[in-house]
């Protein structure tokens, strides 16, 4: 795997033997801090919904309450309606969480992507992971002196004015963007960092699930902070910045900017369309595992911590990995555009099984089939990127940051209501709505290539 990733920065990189090698060890370095960072988002709400969770156990007097222990099967009729208020409670919290995290982190991110198009992408990764750090530190407080829970809304509030996981995803893609032209390579260098980190997440999900189980959430929290302080120190110190053409200036326009490069008649509708699709598949995709911790942590299934952890360490690299070598064999016969395509429909297979799996087995088959949607988001951002300039991509990502950050806000609102007003009844209700949600999604798209052949067509006939 090694050997490929190689070959793929060596097709997109410059032809100079020096420059090739600073880029691809700019490249490596960029990846590392990605999977330095990443299990402080995955991990790090996983683990802050298990706390809430236990917590909102013992406030409700649910029998038998222990750690990472959210469901027993209970035959007592009134033991049965407090695991269904612990629920609530639980989808509650989580979704004042992230909305919080969001509105802060939509309007950082609408002012760091213009940034980093004047200062360089350095600077806004710097800024956020500060924010992270911040927000780890404050859990770590809140779990250690046993808190109100309720300040968990705090510390993501101070993570999004930072500009959280939106500015750290829009100055990421901008430094890869920025060093690898190639459009296939682009692609797949911007999968493989999303990828490896999330594999990497994956496999420190399994061992945060012994943790906790063994040893609390206190320490579970402290590896994510010590983590995310590794990620800003080799920032600070190893990572060389990857802009070279910089605004000159900065003004009104500049700001606006995350807006005003929608509205560029050449380009306009394209563009638009496709944050549209990225709306919908990002709000299938991150928000959705709010929701999805609860369906398996609920009646029927009752996961417990250690469960969920080999389920997302199996999720993860599986998905990742047969994403990667799926998409790395496409590209020889098929364009980033169809490899989407694909994607979707496996993303649309995935939930509908989800929604009616009783048992574990039918679980792992829902996430088997859903192998290629994780490629979906990475590949859209990669074709948008060829869409505009070298030094305004930090604002064409701003926009796509802000769009995710709404995804964020509007899905996660609407997914935990679904799942609320059904866990009682048919609680898988809410994927079949993202089901339908991705559906809608591939329609747009389908108006996407056909136009685009259109007008290539129109093109070659008048040439």
């Amino acid at each position: 795997m090694a050997k490929m990733d190689v070959t793929v920065f060596d097709e997109g990189l410059p032809t100079n033997v020096e420059t090739k090698e600073s880029h691809r060890l700019s490249i490596m370095c960029i990846i590392v801090v990605v999977v330095l960072y990443a299990p402080t988002v995955f991990i790090g709400q996983t683990t802050i919904r298990q706390y809430i969770m236990h917590n909102l156990m013992i406030q409700h007097n649910f029998t038998g309450p222990s750690h990472g222990k959210p469901c027993l099967q209970l035959n007592d009729t009134s033991q049965i309606q407090k695991q269904k208020d612990v629920q609530q409670d639980s989808a509650m919290l989580t979704m004042s969480i992230v909305l919080c995290e969001a509105i802060f982190g939509m309007i950082a991110s609408l002012l760091i992507g213009p940034l980093t198009d004047r200062f360089g992408r350095k600077w806004g990764l710097f800024s956020s992971l500060f924010g992270s750090i911040l927000r780890q530190g404050l859990n770590l407080i809140i779990i250690g002196l046993r808190l109100d829970m309720w300040l968990f809304v705090l510390s993501a509030a101070i993570d999004g004015i930072f500009g959280g996981l939106g500015a750290v995803a829009l100055a990421s893609v901008s430094y890869i963007t920025d060093l690898v032209p190639s459009p296939k390579s682009r692609t797949f260098t911007i999968a493989i960092a999303t990828g490896t980190s999330a594999m990497v997440s994956g496999v420190a999900s399994l061992g945060n699930g012994y943790l906790i189980q063994n040893f609390g959430y206190f320490y579970s929290v402290a590896w994510l902070f010590c983590s995310v302080v590794m990620s800003e120190l080799i920032i600070i110190f190893f990572l060389k910045e990857s802009l070279k053409v910089r605004t000159q200036s900065w003004n009104l326009k500049q700001v606006l900017k995350p807006f005003t490069i929608y509205c560029r008649k050449d380009q306009s509708q394209k563009l638009l369309l496709y944050v549209f699709v990225l709306f919908i598949t990002h709000g299938a995709t991150v928000p959705r595992t709010n929701v999805l911790d609860l369906f398996l942590m609920d009646r029927p299934l009752c996961w417990e911590a250690l469960n969920l952890g080999i389920f997302q360490t199996v999720n993860v690299i599986t998905q990742w990995f047969i994403a990667m070598l799926a998409m790395r064999l496409l590209h020889r016969c098929c364009s980033d555009q169809i490899i989407v395509a694909l994607g979707i429909c496996s993303g649309i297979a995935t939930d509908i099984l989800m929604a009616f799996a009783n048992n574990m087995a039918l679980v792992y088959i829902a996430v088997g089939i859903g192998f290629l949607f994780p490629i979906v988001n990475p590949t859209i951002k990669s074709i948008m990127s060829h869409e505009v300039n070298e030094n305004e991509r930090g604002a064409l990502f701003a926009c796509v940051s802000c769009v995710e950050w709404g995804a964020n806000i509007i899905f996660s609102t609407a997914f935990n209501t679904i799942y609320m007003e059904t866990v009682a009844t048919v609680h898988g209700t809410v994927f079949l709505f993202i089901a339908s949600m991705i559906l809608l999604a591939g329609f747009v798209l389908a108006y996407i290539i056909f136009s685009s052949r259109k007008t290539v067509q129109i093109s070659k006939n008048t040439k």
